[in-house]
C-alpha cells in the first residue's frame, strides 16, 4: 500500500484533502477488488445469488473497464472502489441492458455513457467525506475523457440521494433481472444549470472546470423529456408527516420525531402481480411491509406465507445481516408495499426510539419464526 502512495502522480483533492482518489493499474486494482468482495460478498452476502452478476466477484467487463480506488493517506489503505464502464460495451449482455435500461440511450450516444457500477465504501468510511470525493472524481474522470451521460442504478429508497447530486430517472422503477427492485438513473454532464438548480456540488466543479457545453446531450434529453413515463420514477416518497399508524407493527411506540426519521427516504411502489419484491439469496439492506393488497413468500417453489395489510418482509436477512431467505411475490392488482432502508433507523438518536424500533422488529422475526 506504501507503494500506491508513490505512484499516484494526479489526484483531486477535496474536503480535507486526506482521501485520495486515482485511476488504478496493475497491482492496484487487486486493492479495489478486496473492498469490493468484504462489501458486496461478505456484507451484502452477494456470493450466493445470481454468480454471474455478483459484485464481489471478477467478470469480463473488468478488463473492459476503469477502476477507480480511494486511498486514505493516514492509513496507506484503499478504502472504496468503483468501476466505470462504457455503455456499448454492456449491450450484448440482456442482463445489464435491462438492468440499466440502456436501450432508452440512441444508440449513437452509447459509446458516450459511462455505467458506474460496483461502487463500494468500507463500512467504517460511509460517514466521512470518502463518497463525495468519489462521486466528484467520478464527473470529473469523465467529463475529461469526453464521456456525455453516466448511467447508474439503485434501490428506489435510495433516490433522494443521487437525485441531489444531479441525477434523474431513465425511466420507472422496475423489476431487476436480479431481483428486488431497481431505478436506473443518469447524469447528463453538461446540464450545468440543472446542477445549480438541484445544489448538487458538481455546479461548483463545472464552474471550476469550465467545460465547453457538449449540446448533443442537452438536446437528446430535451426531445424525450416529455415521453410518457420517461422521467417518471413509478414511485413516491413517504412523507414527512406520514401516520404513526402508516405501519404500526414497525412504528408502535415510537415519538413523532422517531417516526418521521424512521420513514426519510422511505418510497413506496405500486407493484404489479408477479413481481419479485425480493429474490432469495439476493443481498440488501432494506425492508418493507404491505400497504395494501398481498405479497407471497415462497422458498423452493413452496408457498410458506401469504403476507396482506400491515405485514412486514424482509426483516430476517435485515436482522440478521444474511442473504434473503426466500422470494416474495406480488399476487393481486392492489399491491402498494413500502420500502424502507437500514440508514432509518440507524439516523434515529434519541434512544428510546431506536430501542422501540429493534424491539418491534425483534418480535415481528420471533413471530414469523414461531410459524415457519
Amino acid at each position: 500500500m506504501l507503494r500506491i502512495l508513490k505512484t499516484i502522480s494526479s489526484v483531486y483533492d477535496y474536503a480535507s484533502g486526506r482521501y485520495k482518489v486515482f485511476v488504478t493499474e496493475g497491482d492496484e486494482v487487486q486493492a479495489c477488488f478486496e473492498v469490493r468482495k468484504h462489501v458486496f460478498g461478505g456484507e451484502l452476502g452477494r456470493w450466493e445469488s445470481n454468480e454471474r452478476f455478483c459484485p464481489a466477484l471478477v467478470d469480463e467487463f473488468d478488463d473492459q473497464s476503469v477502476q477507480i480506488g480511494c486511498l486514505d493517506t493516514e492509513t496507506g489503505k484503499v478504502v472504496a472502489a468503483v468501476r466505470l464502464t462504457p455503455a456499448d460495451r454492456l449491450m450484448g449482455t440482456p442482463e445489464y441492458r435491462a438492468e440499466y435500461q440502456l436501450d432508452r440511450f440512441p444508440n449513437e450516444h452509447l459509446a458516450e455513457v459511462s455505467v458506474v457500477s460496483r461502487f463500494a465504501i468500507l463500512p467504517e468510511y460511509r460517514n466521512t467525506p470518502v463518497s463525495l470525493v468519489m462521486l466528484q472524481y467520478v464527473y470529473e474522470h469523465l467529463m475529461d475523457n469526453g464521456f456525455v451521460f453516466s448511467s447508474i442504478v439503485c434501490e428506489p429508497n435510495l433516490y433522494p440521494l443521487y437525485r441531489r447530486v444531479g441525477f434523474r430517472p431513465l425511466g420507472a422503477v422496475h423489476v431487476s433481472p436480479f431481483g428486488g427492485y431497481r431505478l436506473s438513473l443518469f447524469l447528463l454532464g453538461h446540464d450545468f444549470e440543472y446542477f445549480k438548480q438541484c445544489g448538487s456540488p458538481y455546479h461548483r466543479i463545472a464552474t471550476k472546470r469550465q467545460w465547453p457545453v457538449r449540446h448533443e446531450g442537452l438536446n437528446w434529453f430535451r426531445s424525450v423529456s416529455q415521453t410518457a413515463g420517461f422521467i417518471d420514477p413509478g414511485f413516491t416518497v413517504v412523507r414527512p408527516d406520514a401516520s404513526l399508524d402508516l405501519c404500526s407493527p414497525l412504528t408502535e411506540g415510537l415519538s413523532e420525531k422517531g417516526c418521521a426519521v424512521l420513514l426519510k427516504n422511505a418510497v413506496t411502489v405500486d407493484c404489479q402481480p408477479g413481481d419479485q419484491v425480493l429474490a432469495q439469496g439476493a443481498g440488501g439492506r432494506t425492508l418493507g411491509f404491505v400497504k395494501t393488497g398481498a405479497l407471497e413468500v415462497r422458498k423452493d417453489d413452496r408457498t410458506l406465507a401469504i403476507l396482506g395489510e400491515g405485514d412486514i418482509f424482509g426483516e430476517i436477512a435485515f436482522i440478521l445481516d444474511t442473504p434473503r431467505t426466500a422470494d416474495v411475490v406480488a399476487v393481486t392488482e392492489d399491491t402498494e408495499i413500502v420500502l424502507i432502508s437500514l440508514s432509518g433507523i440507524k439516523h434515529i438518536k434519541d434512544p428510546a426510539d431506536q430501542t422501540k424500533v429493534w424491539q418491534n422488529l425483534a418480535r415481528v422475526l420471533a413471530e414469523r419464526l414461531s410459524t415457519s
